[in-house]
C-alpha cells in the first residue's frame, strides 16, 4: 500500500456510478467531438477543423510527442506510460472527452494504454524514436529519444497540447517509482490488474497539482527504497 505524505482525492460518484463498477459508461463528449467505431476496434474523432485520427495514432502521435519533449536521461516506459495516462485524464477531467479514445487497462505499475509495448515498438521501427536500453544495478533501463518531430497540431488541438504541454512539465523530474505510485489513486485500487481503467470516472476527480507532484518527486527521492521486485512480485 502506499504511504505517500498527502492524502488521495476520493472518487466522486454520478448518476452513471453510484457504486465503483468496472464497465464504464457513456462518455459526455462535446458536440464539437464526434466518436466513430470502425469496426476493427478503432475509433475516430473527427473534431472541428481536424482530420479524423484513429485512437492508435493518437496514442503513438501522443508517446513520440512525449519523446520529443522529455530529454532521454529523464525518460523511461514507466513514465512514458504514465505521462499518456496523466494527460488522458486531465483532458477528462478538463474537457469532458478523451485525448486518445484508447483503452487503458490497470497494471501493476499504474494504468497503461492497451498495446502500448506494440505501438512503441511501431515507433521505433518506423524511426521516429529510439529506444535505448542501459543497465543500471543489474536491472535493463529503457530510455527514448525522438528521432523525427511529430506534427502534433495537426492531430491535438491548442487546448489538449497545453494539458499534455503541462502534465510533461508537471513529472519531467518524477521518478519511475514517483509517478508509478502518483498514478495508484482510489479507481486504481478497486480494480484487478488487466481490468479496464473506467475513464467516465476522471470526469469527476482532479489530477494530482504541482504542489502534490513536488511532493512526491521530494518523497521518492529522500524515502523510496524498495526495489521493483518488492514493488511488484
Amino acid at each position: 500500500r502506499s504511504s505517500l505524505p498527502f492524502a488521495r482525492a476520493n472518487v466522486r460518484s454520478n448518476q452513471n456510478y453510484p457504486i465503483l463498477g468496472k464497465q464504464p459508461g457513456p462518455y459526455n463528449r462535446p458536440a464539437a467531438s464526434k466518436l466513430v467505431n470502425t469496426g476493427i476496434d478503432c475509433y475516430l474523432f473527427r473534431a472541428e477543423g481536424k482530420m479524423a485520427h484513429s485512437s492508435k495514432e493518437k496514442s503513438k502521435a501522443l508517446m513520440q510527442y512525449i519523446c520529443q519533449k522529455i530529454p532521454a536521461e529523464y525518460s523511461g516506459r514507466i513514465k512514458l506510460n504514465k505521462i499518456c495516462w496523466f494527460s488522458e485524464i486531465e483532458t477528462m477531467y478538463k474537457t469532458g472527452h478523451p485525448l486518445t479514445g484508447n483503452t487503458y487497462i490497470r497494471q501493476c505499475f499504474g494504468p497503461v494504454v492497451l498495446n502500448a509495448h506494440l505501438m512503441r515498438e511501431e515507433l521505433v521501427r518506423e524511426g521516429k524514436i529510439q529506444e535505448i536500453t542501459n543497465d543500471e544495478s543489474g536491472r535493463k533501463i529503457y530510455r527514448y529519444k525522438a528521432l523525427q518531430e511529430v506534427e502534433i497540431e495537426k492531430i491535438f488541438s491548442g487546448e489538449e497540447i497545453s494539458i499534455i504541454d503541462g502534465q510533461i512539465r508537471k513529472y519531467l523530474y518524477i521518478d519511475a517509482h514517483g509517478i508509478s505510485d502518483l498514478s495508484h489513486d482510489s479507481i486504481w485500487a478497486s480494480l484487478e490488474d488487466s481490468d479496464e481503467m473506467p475513464l467516465d470516472l476522471y470526469q469527476f476527480q482532479p489530477v494530482y497539482s504541482n504542489e502534490q507532484a513536488a511532493s512526491v518527486k521530494k518523497y521518492s527521492e529522500e524515502k523510496w527504497q524498495e526495489d521493483y521486485a518488492n514493488v511488484c512480485p
